[in-house]
């Protein structure tokens, strides 16, 4: 009976130190668990801190970048405005100051866009014929044929200064008005003076 009754003692103290081993087992495996978060909580915060870090100084290297630039680029773009706004200025005052400063505006783009314009109606860039083309436009269309025909060309050789007015006579109320061409010849000998100044 002995060795009955002692069987099961030894069974019970086994089991209450293989329960014991088992917690101890597991608080140890709580703690190692619980360590290993805190280590990776740890080590989360320290790369999310240098994260954080390197970020900021992303940003500052950009910001410090951007001011850079606007620096260089500020006095130009301020230098840039001053003239935009001095032209716009001096354009609005010039008429006043000037009385003649619309005139002579007017008088550049009447040559600019009629000067081609021809007396009988068949030039361009609008067909205008006659007294519809700008005085200052007929002028400049007999000298301009005068210089055209008594200088030399890539596609032609200089026509003499006799040559020249025969060519501009025929042109006469065809091209050319002929009120401009008969004071032009009527001013030949000085306009033969300055010809041969230049030949």
């Amino acid at each position: 009976m002995n060795v009955v009754t002692s069987t099961p003692t030894l069974s019970i103290n086994a089991l209450v130190r293989l329960n014991q081993d088992i917690k101890a087992s597991v608080l140890s495996i709580d703690a190692n668990v619980n360590l290993l978060n805190n280590r990776i909580i740890q080590d989360m915060t320290v790369l999310l801190n240098v994260t954080v870090i390197m970020l900021i100084t992303i940003i500052m290297f950009l910001l410090f970048g951007v001011f850079q630039l606007v620096n260089h680029l500020l006095p130009n773009i301020i230098t840039s405005l001053k003239i935009i706004s001095s032209a716009d200025v001096l354009h609005e005052t010039l008429p006043v100051i000037n009385p003649y400063y619309s005139e002579a505006k007017k008088i550049k783009e009447d040559i600019t866009r009629y000067h081609h314009e021809r007396w009988d109606g068949l030039g361009y860039p609008y067909g205008l014929r006659g007294f519809e083309i700008p005085l200052v436009a007929r002028i400049v269309a007999v000298a301009d044929v005068f210089d055209a025909l008594s200088s030399k060309r890539s596609y032609k050789p200089a026509f003499s200064f006799e040559e020249s007015l025969q060519i501009i006579k025929n042109a006469s109320e065809s091209q050319l008005d002929p009120f401009i061409v008969e004071v032009f010849f009527e001013e030949s000998p000085q306009l033969r003076s300055i010809y041969n100044s230049f030949n």
